[in-house]
C-alpha cells in the first residue's frame, strides 16, 4: 500500500474581505508535503491575499488555516516556510549588499534577537547558495546582477533558513524568458530532489500547467 503523505498546510472554509468586498470565499484545500501546487488565478484575483493568509500576515475573517496541523496563529517554526515575494527580481536599492549578506539575512528566524550568526549559520547560507548556483557571486552587490540571478539568491536566502516549504510568488516577473527556464528547472530539482513542498503562484496558464504537479484555481 502507498504510504500516506503527511499535510502540511490545510485551509478550511476561508473568507476574507478588503473594505467588506469579498477578496476569498470558502476557500477549502489541503497540501501534502511534497507536493508541487500552482496557485493560479487572473491579475487582482487574490492570490498574493492568500498567500498572506498561509503565512500568516494576514488574518481571514472566517475560516482556518493549520500549518502541519497546528493553527496559524500557534505556530512559531516561521523558518520551516521559505517565501520569495513578488518582484523579489527587481530588489536593488532595498538590498544595498553582497549576495552573501544577503543569503545570511535568510538565518534571522533560526537566531535569537541580537546574537551573531554562528558557523552553522554560515555553513547553511554556504549550501543555500551552492544549491542556487550563485556561490561564484558571493562577494557581488545585488543591484550588479540579473533578474534571474537576483531571484535565485532570494531563492537562497529562503533555503538558508532549512524551509520544509517553499512558497514562490510570481517568480517569473522581470525575469527574460531564458532564465525562467532555468529557473523553473531549478525549483523542480529542489522538490525532487530535497523533497521540499513548492507553492508557485501564477497567472500565466502555461507555465503553471507545465511545471506544477496539482493545480489550485483561485
Amino acid at each position: 500500500m502507498p504510504v500516506k503523505k503527511k499535510k502540511c498546510i490545510e485551509l478550511d472554509g476561508v473568507d476574507f474581505f478588503y473594505n467588506n468586498q469579498p477578496v476569498l470565499e470558502a476557500i477549502t484545500f489541503s497540501v501534502e508535503e511534497g507536493d508541487y501546487l500552482g496557485v493560479i488565478g487572473p491579475n487582482g484575483g487574490g492570490k498574493t491575499t492568500l498567500i498572506k493568509i498561509i503565512l500568516g500576515l494576514l488574518k481571514p475573517h472566517a475560516g482556518s488555516v493549520k500549518i502541519y496541523g497546528q493553527d496559524i496563529g500557534k505556530f512559531r517554526d516561521r523558518g520551516s516556510i521559505g517565501y520569495v515575494s513578488q518582484r523579489a527580481s527587481q530588489t536593488s536599492s532595498v538590498f544595498p549588499a553582497n549576495v552573501e549578506e544577503v543569503v545570511m539575512s535568510g538565518r534571522t528566524p533560526k537566531t535569537r534577537l541580537l546574537h551573531h550568526f554562528t558557523k552553522k549559520d554560515r555553513e547553511a547560507a554556504a549550501i543555500a547558495m551552492d544549491i542556487a548556483g550563485v556561490s561564484p557571486y558571493r562577494r557581488r552587490l545585488l543591484e550588479e546582477l540579473s533578474g534571474g540571478e537576483r531571484q535565485r539568491v532570494f531563492v537562497a536566502r529562503a533555503l538558508a533558513a532549512e524551509p520544509k516549504i517553499l512558497i514562490l510568488d510570481e517568480p517569473g516577473v522581470g525575469v527574460d524568458i531564458a532564465s525562467q527556464e532555468r529557473f523553473y528547472n531549478f525549483i523542480e530539482k529542489i522538490n525532487h530532489e530535497m523533497g521540499i513542498t513548492v507553492l508557485f503562484v501564477s497567472h500565466d496558464i502555461d507555465v503553471v500547467a507545465h511545471e506544477t504537479k496539482t493545480i489550485l484555481c483561485v
